[in-house]
């Protein structure tokens, strides 16, 4: 048993990914900090030399923690990226042809309703 889980560390990927929702929340909630720190000043200039310094040192922390994220599961990010799409999009929408054909599918039924030939065809259904 003591091989076994010498082999194969099961808790080193758990620690990692700890560790890197750690390292997102603490630039989350230092940008949030400098956010509420800057204001309005912004907007006026005012708001210092120093401020621009730790606004590009939170943005290298940003790129640092881009270039040590692992690649994703392929199979695992396509199935997610399915079910955002269905859960934005409607039952069955999970690629973007899927989604981009029944835009044009209502696209197509709109225009059809909203064409002056559909008014004026309604309005003789009317009267």
């Amino acid at each position: 048993m003591a091989l076994f889980l010498n082999v194969i560390p099961l808790g080193d990927r758990e620690k990692f990914h700890g560790e890197m929702f750690r390292r997102w929340s603490d630039l989350r909630a230092d940008t949030e900090v400098l956010e509420v720190k800057i204001g309005d000043k912004a907007a006026d200039d005012s708001a210092g030399p120093g401020i621009a310094d730790r606004i590009l040192e939170l943005i290298g922390k940003e790129q640092q923690l881009h270039a040590d994220e692992p690649a994703p599961y392929r199979r695992i990010l396509k199935r997610c990226e399915g079910d955002e799409n269905e859960s934005l999009h409607g039952q069955g929408l999970r690629t973007h042809a899927q989604i981009e054909a029944e835009r044009a599918k209502r696209q197509a039924a709109w225009d059809a309703i909203s064409s002056p030939e559909a008014a004026v065809e309604a309005e003789a259904k009317l009267a």
